[in-house]
């Protein structure tokens, strides 16, 4: 019985490593990636789910050329250009590729998962350019889209303040380049800032 005092597990930690199984389809241009996402909505076998996942994306918009256009403009240490064109939108299809395969996972989900995984996407931190927001400088961009657009709505009893406290509280989210065979490794150090 569940209630029973007889059978007792005790959980503990035995091991733990890192591992980067995570498959991300990866799409050589942005057309490309839209092309497959409308191939999906015809051909699916979940096309609830992949109407949800598109409403999702269509909520918590971003702009794949934008991306494109700040990862074209990397520059390594060394101040020589960190990727070229051809990689640049590459890595930019994929990152958005990554943000939509997320929001299909989890189009059923609970609206705070994908609210904290918008929050912390690539896209949205270059698109509304938060990673433009420093102490000091405070960028009020997605503070503001989350309040107005995401999750309350425009007059909807939140007032500067709170758009200002926002923007303090995501002060310093930014991205930075790493080895490909790294990429999900919080402990690798970068290559080349995202600023």
């Amino acid at each position: 019985a569940l209630d029973s005092s007889d059978l007792l597990f005790r959980a503990e930690l035995l091991s733990r490593s890192w591992t980067s199984d995570e498959t991300v389809p990866e799409y050589p241009t942005l057309v490309n990636l839209q092309a497959a996402t409308v191939a999906r909505g015809v051909y699916s076998r979940r096309r609830l789910q992949v109407v949800l996942a598109d409403f999702w994306e269509n909520h918590f918009t971003t702009n794949g050329v934008k991306v494109l256009d700040h990862l074209s403009f990397l520059t390594d240490v060394d101040g020589s250009t960190a990727l070229d064109y051809a990689e640049a939108e590459r890595e930019a299809a994929t990152l958005e590729a990554r943000e939509y395969e997320f929001f299909l996972e989890n189009a059923l989900g609970n609206f705070g998962d994908l609210l904290r995984f918008s929050a912390s996407s690539p896209t949205m931190l270059i698109y509304l350019d938060n990673i433009l927001n420093f102490a000091g400088e405070p960028n009020e961009n997605y503070s503001r889209e989350i309040l107005e657009l995401y999750a309350f709505g425009v007059d909807n009893g939140y007032g500067q303040s709170d758009i200002e406290a926002g923007a303090r509280a995501f002060t310093g989210w930014n991205l930075c380049k790493v080895p490909r065979e790294e990429a999900g490794n919080p402990h690798v150090d970068c290559e080349v800032d995202f600023i």
